[in-house]
């Protein structure tokens, strides 16, 4: 992808996403939960990792931890006032099972990159 076009989308998109997605009234509030969920998908790493290798866990098992790690760092930052504050118990679920999926890769380029080709068809070359 052309730089330009990373600099426009980078921009562009919380944005639109404060525009398209309901209950969130501003861009600024967009970032933070993607900052959010970004910190706390390394976090998941980092001591998901950190269990299993003091455990040897099989695969499965181990997804399913890291998905648990991610939701209880989502809960516990919002119960310091670190991060999520405003947000219900679902919101915070959500927010945890989507890091989860961050934290196990399956937000990866071979996922993303159909969806960008689908909402992106004429690229820049």
């Amino acid at each position: 992808m052309n730089t330009s076009l990373k600099v426009i989308l980078a921009f562009l998109v919380p944005y639109l996403a404060a525009f398209f997605v309901p209950d969130i009234t501003d861009a600024g509030a967009f970032v933070s939960l993607l900052a959010g969920i970004g910190g706390v998908s390394a976090a998941t790493v980092l001591l998901a990792e950190f269990i299993n290798k003091f455990a040897d866990l099989h695969k499965n098992l181990a997804r399913a931890i890291s998905w648990a790690v991610s939701i209880g760092l989502v809960f516990f930052s919002q119960w310091v006032g670190f991060g999520f504050e405003s947000y219900l118990v679902w919101q915070l679920i959500v927010a945890g099972i989507v890091g989860g999926f961050v934290a196990n890769g399956y937000f990866t380029m071979s996922f993303i990159k159909p969806i960008l080709d689908i909402l992106l068809p004429n690229k820049m070359k």
